[in-house]
Formats: C-alpha cells, structure tokens, sequence
C-alpha cells in the first residue's frame, strides 16, 4: 500500500510550519524530492518554526534522509526548525542520521580502488 507523503508550509506569527504526512518512505522518492525542493525554493523571511511529524503513517532510512536535508537547508538560512510530534519508533533512525556528517563526507576525495590493488 503506497500512502501519498505530505509537506505543507505555512508562516504563522512569524514563524515557518511545516507540517508532514503520509508516508517518508523510498517507493515515494520522486514525490518527496518534488516537495522537498519546492520548499527549499521558496524564499521566506520568517524566522525559524517547526516540522509537525504526527501524521507520518511510514517511515524509512530515505524519509529520514530527505527530513536531514530538509532541516540542514533551513539552517543554513539562519532558520531553525524543530521537529514535533515524531513517533517514537522512528527516533533511533532519526538521531543515527543527525550524527552523520554529510558535509564532510562530500568534500572527501574520492580513492582510487583500482590503483590500490595488488
């Protein structure tokens, strides 16, 4: 059963809300990314908000990849948002995520297997 994922925006008292539903999972990659980058396009002037989790029926390693993602842009433009609501299930993949350093990971050389061989 595929469940449609959701993310809707709105500034309330000068602050973002996001509100998530549906399923954050890996069949619905293509949609997620479309919402995802639709959001990060957006210019906003308000300042940080929240991410209201409570209606994510499924979860998965993608979905919480992409809520990184999502978090991380909103930093970076000086806007924090916190997530509410999260079901407790899905803490452990959440917090394994946030302990991943992207940045660094990206900027890392890449090595060449085939020179290394005996």
């Amino acid at each position: 059963m595929n469940i449609t994922p959701l993310l809707s925006f709105e500034i309330d008292a000068g602050k973002v809300r996001l509100t998530a539903a549906g399923a954050w999972t890996a069949p619905n990659a293509a949609e997620l990314e479309r919402l995802v980058e639709a959001l990060g396009s957006q210019a906003v002037t308000a300042g940080g908000g929240s991410i209201d989790m409570r209606r994510i029926q499924q979860f998965d390693t993608f979905g919480a990849l992409l809520l990184e993602r999502l978090l991380r842009m909103w930093q970076a433009r000086g806007q924090p948002i916190d997530v509410v609501a999260f079901a407790e299930r899905y803490q452990v993949l959440r917090r394994a995520l946030r302990a991943c350093n992207f940045s660094a990971a990206a900027a890392a050389a890449p090595q060449n297997w085939i020179g290394s061989l005996p």
